[in-house]
């Protein structure tokens, strides 16, 4: 979609198709109608960061939003370093619901071959939930 929210490509699978193998083809398509893609920023869920479609994308100059998956290790080693260097700062309520509150910790390096800035978000709502989580799994672990 544009800025303004109109649709500039589409498609319909039939499911079973790979987000990973989607998000390659879709590039191809998004070079085949807009030419240049060096001003696109393509946001996508985290199926988008493979080692292909990262090259890819530093390839063609194109920008991307998405969330790093937990089975990278640099996922595990960005939340240490934030925790480490306490280098959050405050993104404050985000909701309608006003639940949760956000704090940030900007990081940069190299992903695949290709240097990256990275985000990590910490949310009060679910350091909440961990926190129940443990301390159930506590107790489970006292009564046997």
């Amino acid at each position: 979609m544009t800025k303004e929210g109109i649709p500039v490509i589409g498609d319909v699978s039939d499911g079973n198709e790979s987000d990973r193998a989607w998000n390659y083809q879709t590039m191809d398509a998004l070079r085949r109608h807009l030419g240049d893609l060096k001003e696109l920023v393509y946001v996508a869920d985290s199926s988008l960061v493979t080692g292909p479609n990262l090259k890819k994308m530093d390839s063609e100059g194109i920008r991307l939003i998405s969330r790093l998956p937990a089975n990278y290790a640099t996922d595990a080693a960005l939340k240490e370093k934030a925790w480490d260097d306490g280098s959050w700062k405050e993104a404050g309520v985000l909701s309608k619901r006003k639940d949760a509150a956000y704090r940030i910790s900007s990081h940069e390096g190299i992903l695949n071959g290709i240097w990256c800035r990275f985000v990590v978000v910490h949310s009060s709502k679910l350091e909440q939930r961990k926190e129940k989580t443990f301390e159930k799994e506590l107790l489970r672990e006292e009564e046997v």
